[in-house]
């Protein structure tokens, strides 16, 4: 217990008045949070049952502030008890209860933290525009009553959301306040983080020049700071930027630069992010074997973390080089494990890139219907996060797909709809597209007059951008309308010059090949000279290693005196380790069989002494004491010489064809009386008739046996304990839940080990020896079972046992340990 956690208890033992005592129980609730929900839960509830008896006691003229106050932080403490609990609902009413009454104090401050937990909690619960209207409280009355750094951080909690909904004009406006606020206060890495963020918001808006800047000037920052992990990010950032606008030299120094940084100080949150931005350069180079290797690198690597979001990334980058290399259904199956990730998470800003792509994938394979369906989905999510951009797209997927049924008059309308969102974004690539495909529907629908003006518009701007492919394209769409309006040589005019566009084109690419066959080489020199210098160490280990030779001539002796020395040193181990089990097993026998034979030895003294004297039901009484000490020390003597018997393999297992469905109710049965002395509720339940196991029947009986009498010997008075069989096809499974104290996690690795005695301890008084469970595990492993136990602390714990329902052989049969257990043992 913590010094300060002490010094409350002590507050609230002296308190005298009610006023004190509700502030005490409400102070040590709240230091308590974090480390004991269940009591701080408790101690909440008793504040604000308190509190309530008090107020209702007095007029409304002789309530204090100090019990209202007590009353607010009450229920607070309890929302967050819930809120942790996951009971959403149950959150957000204490909440609102909390509200009321700080509204009611006028406690600004606090309402100010409160609006901020009630968005949380209504984040948590799905409702992302409640929570955003709660975020924008919170900033409000932080700017009224808060300091600098909560205005701080209100702003960029609000920003954040504002920028995960594509809402970048609201973010950019107040990550500029955050970057002022900093400035004013000469904090350069808040300067140079608020800078990062303006650029993250630059880039959503497509002005990838301002971006530039932005995550220049916070680079230029950083690197004066040597802060490592935010440069990093500044490098990254920049890096996205450069692929975007082609420049894949610099593209490759920035991605290298920000994966050397994060390795060396240790950010293995990122290093997947890195490994996949580097596998992006060779995608755009149109190297997909490499990007492949990468791509799958920062997979394996983000398995250790898990971070869904950079799953999801990985997998949709997988399924384009997939559909790159004319893979359709593995580019399908990557394009839907990253939607499934993506909304698992709700990364809303990237479920549309998600659907769109595999709406245009099946259209590349002809299936209409699906690609409409998943366009859809994608027009669906923009609208709801005002994505304008991707919902650009999803019309225009939409449209095309209308176009290729020849359904003229639908597609016609979504392209309308296209262009006025990318005429409103000044999406100039996106409005020459969308001019080109209407100029395309007109001329299907045989109305060149009207699609001459549109496919003019798009020529200007595809020359004004020099996007080659949508100017020759837009050159032969225009030549198609000369020659359907009978100017057959115009028309020709138009053809040869989307001819000639074209091998212009052909040879810009060529350029560009070598360029970036230039940059490949760079990378493979940098490469070889790693490798050279690599054998170089080689021959110098080979002179080395010739001089090493004779040393070890000259060492061997000295390794085998070194080896005896080790013998001789694990002898000594395995003797101490001896010892100390011998001590432990006589501190057993000494400390646990010391209480029952002192109470039989008392008992007879009683029964020798005052025989005369004693009634029968006294007589009884100590019959019965008599009994549980006899049956205290048979327990002890059986669980030692178990113990014993399983550690020298003395103990034949009689593996046959068992039901556990039996085994398990029989014991309940069996623990039902102890269990109501207790007033447990003792719950039975099976999935099917048959759960048939093969292991040993008495075995199994002792295994369920000790299981079922932990559960009730640890759960507190008035609680459920729950036994459950249930069949597999291979495994039949018992589960014994309690809604005892649970288990602290320090407490789990130790759970199956002998002699060891937890911080739990039994609820009725009830004798522990340390050794049940681990001949449970024993017992288990032997059969070739699994055992583990699962359980948060203050939330009670599941013990699990797993056996096999086939034939297999034992552990002392095979001649080899029995396996699984470890690679359970830690699940919570």
């Amino acid at each position: 217990m913590s010094s300060e956690i002490a010094q409350l208890e002590e507050t609230l033992g002296k308190a005298r008045s009610a006023d004190a005592r509700i502030a005490a129980l409400t102070a040590l609730a709240e230091h308590l949070l974090d480390t004991d929900l269940t009591r701080a839960e408790e101690l909440a509830s008793s504040a604000w049952r308190e509190s309530v008896d008090a107020l209702r006691a007095l007029s409304s003229e002789q309530s204090t502030p100090v019990l209202r106050w007590c009353l607010a932080e009450s229920f607070r403490i309890r929302a967050l008890c819930a809120s942790r609990r996951g009971t959403h609902q149950k959150a957000l009413q204490l909440f609102a209860n909390a509200e009321e009454e700080y509204e009611g104090l006028n406690k600004k401050p606090e309402l100010a933290v409160l609006q901020r937990c009630i968005g949380e909690e209504l984040e948590r619960s799905g409702d992302e525009l409640a929570a955003l209207e709660r975020y924008r409280r919170s900033l409000k009355l932080f700017r009224d009553c808060g300091t600098k750094a909560e205005i701080n951080a209100a702003i960029l909690k609000l920003a954040k959301k504002h920028f995960e909904s594509a809402d970048y004009g609201v973010a950019i406006g107040l990550y500029r306040e955050n970057l002022i606020l900093h400035r004013e206060d000469d904090n350069k890495l808040g300067e140079a983080d608020a800078l990062l963020n303006i650029g993250n918001v630059h880039w959503g808006l497509g002005e990838f020049d301002a971006a530039l800047e932005a995550y220049g000037t916070s680079r230029e920052l950083l690197e004066q700071l040597d802060e490592k992990k935010s440069l990093a990010s500044a490098y990254n950032n920049l890096g996205a930027v450069y692929l975007y606008k082609g420049e894949y030299a610099l593209v490759l120094e920035y991605f290298l630069k920000a994966l050397s940084l994060r390795r060396e100080c240790g950010d293995e949150e990122n290093i997947a992010g890195s490994l996949l931005n580097v596998g992006n350069v060779y995608f755009h180079l149109g190297h997909f074997s490499p990007a492949l290797e990468y791509y799958l690198q920062s997979l394996e690597y983000n398995e250790g973390i898990g971070d869904k979001r950079v799953a999801g990334d990985v997998l949709m980058n997988l399924g384009a080089v997939y559909e790159n290399t004319d893979d359709s259904e593995q580019a399908l199956e990557h394009y839907l494990q990253s939607l499934e990730i993506r909304t698992d998470i709700g990364d809303k800003a990237s479920i549309g890139a998600t659907l769109i792509n595999i709406a245009m994938l099946y259209l590349n394979r002809g299936d209409v219907e699906r690609s409409l369906d998943y366009a859809g989905m994608c027009l669906n999510n923009c609208r709801k996060i005002g994505d304008r951009r991707v919902e650009s797209y999803a019309l225009q997927g939409m449209g095309e797909a209308y176009l290729k049924v020849e359904d003229y008059d639908r597609a016609f309308e979504l392209f309308q709809e296209a262009l006025g969102i990318r005429r409103d974004l000044e999406y100039k690539t996106g409005i020459a597209e969308t001019l080109r495909t209407l100029g395309a529907v007109l001329l299907s629908r045989q109305q060149p007059a009207e699609a001459l003006p549109r496919l003019e518009e798009a020529l200007a701007i595809a020359r004004e951008i020099n996007e080659k492919e949508q100017i020759q394209t837009t050159l032969f769409a225009i030549a198609e309308v000369m020659e359907q309006s009978g100017d057959v040589n115009r028309a020709l005019e138009y053809y040869k010059e989307s001819r000639r566009v074209r091998e212009d084109a052909l040879t810009e690419d060529n350029a560009e090949k070598i360029a970036n066959l230039k940059v490949l080489h760079q990378v493979e020199q940098s490469r070889k000279e790693k490798e050279i210098y690599r054998l170089k160490y080689v021959e110098l280990e080979a002179a080395n290693t010739e001089i090493s030779r004779q040393q070890e001539i000259l060492e061997e002796q000295a390794v085998k005196i070194e080896l005896k020395n080790t013998e001789l040193q694990e002898r000594n181990t395995q003797l101490e380790q001896l010892i100390q089990e011998k001590n432990e097993f006589l501190g057993i026998t000494s400390h646990d069989l010391k209480n029952p034979v002192s109470a039989v030895s008392l008992i007879a003294e009683f029964l020798v002494d005052d025989a005369d004297e004693l009634s029968a039901e006294e007589l009884r009484d100590y019959g019965r004491d008599i009994l549980n000490s006899t049956e205290s020390m048979t327990a002890i003597i059986r669980n030692l010489l178990d113990i014993n018997r399983l550690e020298s393999g003395k103990i034949t297992f009689r593996m046959t064809a068992i039901n556990l469905r039996l085994i398990a109710y029989n014991m309940v049965v069996k623990y039902r009386r102890r269990a109501d002395k207790k007033r447990i509720t003792l719950l039975y339940e099976s999935e099917s008739s048959d759960c048939i196991a093969w292991a040993d029947e008495d075995v199994m009986e002792q295994i369920a046996d000790n299981l079922i009498s932990n559960a009730v010997k640890y759960s507190p008075f008035d609680k459920r304990v729950w036994v459950k069989v249930a069949a597999s096809e291979e495994a039949v499974r018992m589960e014994v839940r309690d809604e005892g104290p649970g288990i602290a996690s320090e407490d789990i690795p130790r759970l199956f080990k002998k002699y060891t005695r937890l911080r739990a301890r039994p609820t009725g008084g009830e004798h522990s020896t340390g050794l049940g469970l681990s001949i449970v595990k024993k017992l288990v492993e032997e059969m070739q079972g699994k055992v583990w136990c699962e359980s948060v602390q203050g939330q009670g714990a599941t013990f699990i046992v797993e056996m096999q329902s086939h034939p297999g052989p034992t552990a002392n049969q095979a001649g080899e340990k029995a396996v699984g257990y470890e690679q359970t043992e830690s699940i919570l």
